[in-house]
């Protein structure tokens, strides 16, 4: 579990959001949270819908998948090995 996970605004466009996360920490997939509230996520595989010279013209919102329950575990779920 990652106690402070790196977030992306939903209003930030792809082309920075390559640039700033993505290549700077590595990672393919990163929560999507807006004022504090998790809206959902997005990962890089949803790049392939967008040409890279439209990348600037589409923000995260547009890509994010909301589907929170896919990528999150209730407090009271036991973890299996």
């Amino acid at each position: 579990m990652t106690l402070d996970p790196i977030t992306v605004p939903p209003e930030l466009d792809l082309r920075h959001w390559v640039e700033d996360f993505v290549y700077r920490h590595h990672r393919e997939t990163f929560p999507v949270v807006k004022d504090g509230h998790l809206e959902g996520f997005i990962d890089t595989h949803d790049l392939a819908s967008f040409p890279r010279q439209e990348w600037g013209r589409h923000a995260v919102s547009e890509v994010m998948h909301h589907d929170i329950e896919a990528i999150t575990i209730p407090p009271d779920k036991a973890l299996s090995p």
